[in-house]
């Protein structure tokens, strides 16, 4: 297996994950036709040789690591006493059930190893990535930096809206043209807050609350953050059949058709709320 792809949606993914090689994605945006498959888009990222570059081209991996030979930021910051920090994590396995993917990639010169999980729904097309970073040698590793996954954005995503505020007033949208260089927002509470919501939407300039289109990613590290993400495709489905919905018609729908099992027992209760998104 050399490629995972999901189509689901309206969009497709498309990671290149061939053994021997670092994974990287190779697609990710609407949705293609069938009959396009990935050695088509492979063919579009090629170019033509320059003098001053590199004579073969770099191919910028899931993770970033510095090891694969891209000038820019790192998407992996590990090492072991100032040693072993050049990671090139080279696939050793790849699988999917056509839901879940799970790739490994390992470095046998620094003795790491990082594992990802990339879980599409079939129906929004929501993608939930979650990475491990394994220490496969004896000398304990410091890790500075380390990114979820790193996404390739579209050019004409010209657009970023992140989020700010203050208690009472969360979630105050901030729009700003795309740019070179970094766009960064740190949370340094240990939680989720209100002065640094760890969400961010790109989008195109004509891009507005009711049709254009957008990217947007949640980094989730709880179980209330991973669920929002969810709901929230869950929401703009309900919205797409019936744009005259309210939010207090939106949260019945949600409430009545939850799942109730014997995980969830008696709803609502604080830990399962209403049940089971369905």
């Amino acid at each position: 297996m050399d490629h995972i792809r999901f189509d689901a949606g309206e969009m497709t993914f498309i990671v290149k994950c061939a053994v021997g090689a670092p994974s990287h994605i190779l697609y990710w945006g609407k949705k293609l036709s069938p009959a396009v498959g990935h050695d088509d888009v492979a063919r579009l990222s090629t170019r033509q040789g320059a003098h001053g570059n590199e004579n073969v081209n770099i191919v910028p991996s899931i993770s970033l690591e510095p090891g694969i030979g891209l000038m820019g930021p790192s998407g992996l910051s590990a090492h072991r006493n100032g040693q072993d920090w050049g990671s090139r994590l080279l696939v050793t396995h790849a699988q999917t059930d056509g839901k879940v993917a799970n790739i490994t990639a390992s470095d046998a010169a620094t003795q790491l190893s990082l594992t990802y999980q990339i879980e599409c729904h079939p129906v929004t097309g929501l993608l939930q990535i979650s990475s491990q970073l394994t220490n496969d040698g004896q000398a304990p590793v410091t890790l500075d930096k380390m990114a979820t996954a790193c996404l390739p954005i579209p050019q004409h995503m010209t657009d970023i809206i992140g989020f700010s505020g203050r208690w009472s007033g969360e979630f105050r949208r901030e729009r700003l043209k795309r740019f070179s260089g970094t766009y960064l927002r740190e949370n340094k509470r240990g939680r989720t807050s209100h002065d640094s919501f760890p969400a961010i939407i790109l989008c195109a300039d004509d891009a507005r609350e009711q049709s254009g289109e957008a990217y947007a990613l949640h980094l989730a590290w709880s179980g209330t953050s991973a669920a929002s993400p969810y709901v929230a495709g869950v929401v703009a489905l309900l919205l797409q059949k019936n744009a005259r919905l309210d939010a207090a018609q939106i949260r019945d729908l949600l409430a009545h058709t939850a799942i109730k099992d014997q995980f969830t027992g008696a709803v609502p209760n604080p830990r399962w709320g209403y049940g089971k998104i369905n």
